[in-house]
């Protein structure tokens, strides 16, 4: 089997359906298909299935190493496989940092944090990476 056919084929596994609409069509043709959405463009996530996935695989890596604080590229990419690389390594490792990671809060900001962002954007101007390392969690 050609590399081509391989990559073709582990599009199509990768691939979400989205199913025309009768206004989308013109009627008295074919009966609607499915468009597919391959994984060269940006898909949804699947939060019930690649969410879950994600989450037990750093967090089985986390427990079976405490005090590691950088996951290494092999633990991602070993997650991507169990996607079925529909996903990339940058993708999986920003899901997790960003929505994922348990140790993130995503509460409405409290009065406290509001007045930290303003002493530190009022000490350091617009240098959000350096007053988002201030705001642990966030």
């Amino acid at each position: 089997m050609e590399l081509a056919d391989r990559t073709n084929e582990s599009i199509a596994a990768c691939a979400i359906p989205r199913f025309e609409t009768p206004s989308t069509r013109t009627e008295g043709l074919r009966p609607p298909l499915p468009l597919l959405l391959t994984a060269l463009h940006a898909a949804p996530y699947l939060a019930c299935r690649e969410d879950e996935i994600v989450k037990q695989s750093i967090m089985r890596f986390l427990a079976a190493n405490p005090g590691v604080e950088e996951v290494p590229v092999e633990v991602w990419k070993a997650v991507t496989s169990k996607l079925g690389n529909c996903r990339t390594v940058k993708q999986c490792r920003e899901r997790w940092r960003n929505q994922l990671d348990p140790s993130i809060v995503s509460l409405p900001w409290t009065p406290d944090e509001d007045a930290t962002i303003d002493r530190l954007r009022a000490l350091h101007g617009n240098a959000w990476k350096l007053i988002a390392s201030q705001l642990p969690g966030r």
